[in-house]
């Protein structure tokens, strides 16, 4: 699977708020995540569908494991 870059000319914070009903979240500072393609979270690690991992930063970490939830009683 190739990298795709998305740019978009705006203010992060209104982006995050039009992504939010697709379920992106914010895993931190400047990086949204489709919850879609989450495989599984340990510690502060996110592996995706694609084989990349990322950061959840530790000050997201709460706010974002709740979004997380939520998406999965949503979809189970």
């Amino acid at each position: 699977m190739s990298d795709i870059t998305y740019e978009y000319d705006c203010i992060f914070e209104k982006l995050v708020e039009e992504l939010q009903p697709y379920d992106f979240v914010v895993n931190c500072r400047g990086n949204l995540v489709n919850l879609r393609h989450i495989e599984k979270i340990k510690g502060f690690i996110i592996y995706m569908d694609n084989g990349k991992e990322l950061q959840i930063a530790q000050r997201r970490s709460n706010d974002f494991r709740e979004e997380v939830n939520k998406f999965l009683q949503r979809n189970s």
